[in-house]
């Protein structure tokens, strides 16, 4: 019927906006930038995720594999401090203690730490749009 009809129209417009984001996210250079996100307490997704393809596809090195991560593991603060990334995706939640600690605030000094809301790991759907568009955003952002 007509809402069938609609769905799949809705679908399909989805999927090109998604296919356009992903064109226009794609990096200028072959460079690689270490990058790594990390969620609310600590949670960092790995290799094999949603989150490493958009990574990825976006001109970034995750490089939670290098920290000894597993797919979906936590990193604590002390390693992170150790061996920061380039650029750190932080979606840490209100109120999260790791997110407010005067640690992170060093560490926005000596690398790009770039909000990245967690909404934007909860599915391989619209709010890919708007994750590749923060992504290449901070990419563009960098000097290399």
């Amino acid at each position: 019927g007509a809402a069938g009809g609609r769905d799949a129209l809705t679908g399909l417009l989805t999927r090109e906006a998604i296919d356009r984001a992903l064109a226009a996210g794609r990096p200028r250079d072959a460079r690689t930038v270490p990058a790594l996100i990390r969620l609310g307490g600590g949670m960092v997704p790995g290799r094999a995720t949603l989150a490493d393809e958009l990574l990825t596809h976006t001109g970034y090195t995750n490089v939670s594999a290098a920290l000894g991560l597993a797919r979906w593991d936590v990193l604590p603060l002390e390693p992170l401090l150790a061996r920061a990334p380039r650029v750190l995706f932080a979606a840490g939640r209100a109120g999260d203690r790791q997110a407010l600690h005067p640690a992170m605030r060093h560490l926005a000094q000596r690398v790009s730490v770039v909000a990245f809301p967690q909404r934007l790991l909860n599915c391989a759907g619209p709010t890919i749009i708007e994750a590749v568009a923060t992504l290449a955003a901070a990419r563009r952002g960098l000097a290399l």
